[in-house]
């Protein structure tokens, strides 16, 4: 940032994460970005444990071939729809 006599001023990221908080509407809006952030990762969360629980027992009902061909069909949808970095950690759990 510049100062009033034109000579820049170095102004750390913390500083100015600061100063912009001090600011209330600014706050608030933050606030409730975080707080979205916060109900997202919940979802996603549980819809991981929902997934991670209904293919354990899929697996123990049908059998791992099976389960496995059916989250690789999955997959190949969400895939499909954009959806991006999935299955890593389904994929090795049907595997064990």
């Amino acid at each position: 940032m510049a100062n009033q006599d034109g000579a820049v001023q170095f102004v750390s990221g913390n500083e100015r994460l600061t100063r912009i908080l001090s600011d209330p509407g600014r706050r608030q809006q933050a606030d409730a970005i975080i707080a979205e952030m916060d109900q997202m990762d919940r979802r996603y969360r549980d819809a991981a444990q929902v997934l991670d629980g209904a293919a354990a027992a899929a697996a123990a009902a049908a059998g791992t071939p099976a389960v496995a061909e059916v989250l690789r069909a999955l997959q190949r949808h969400l895939t499909a729809a954009g959806i991006r970095d999935i299955g890593s950690r389904s994929r090795s759990a049907i595997t064990k």
